[in-house]
């Protein structure tokens, strides 16, 4: 059996993103649901909300040429096209994570 340890390692560092990013989104959520609270916890921590969606926005940018990547390794299959689009992709998740922690932020309180 031949382990490939850029995939070990890309799927590792995923799962160890996710889990958090899962919990600060289910938290999120059950936050929202009070609809006053919230809405008064985002209006006046405006500046906090507007990093959480600055990072969503940076993470769409990196979102973008690591697919672009991903596509012209499945062309070309050079292996630096493979190295540069996990790479993008970690930073991608790590942008939503930073995202939902901060949205989490504001609204625990």
């Amino acid at each position: 059996m031949n382990i490939d340890l850029l995939m070990l390692l890309r799927e590792t560092i995923f799962l160890l993103l996710a889990i958090p990013m899962i919990v600060f989104s289910f938290k999120c959520l059950i936050e929202l649901r009070r609809g006053k609270v919230a809405a008064s916890r985002i209006f006046l921590r405006e500046e906090e909300v507007s990093a959480a969606f600055r990072n969503l926005f940076f993470a769409s940018t990196f979102a973008l040429p690591a697919s672009i990547t991903l596509f012209l390794w499945s062309i070309f299959k050079l292996e630096l096209l493979r190295l540069i689009t996990a790479i993008l992709f970690i930073v991608f998740i790590a942008f939503i994570l930073i995202s939902s922690y901060r949205l989490r932020k504001v609204l625990a309180g």
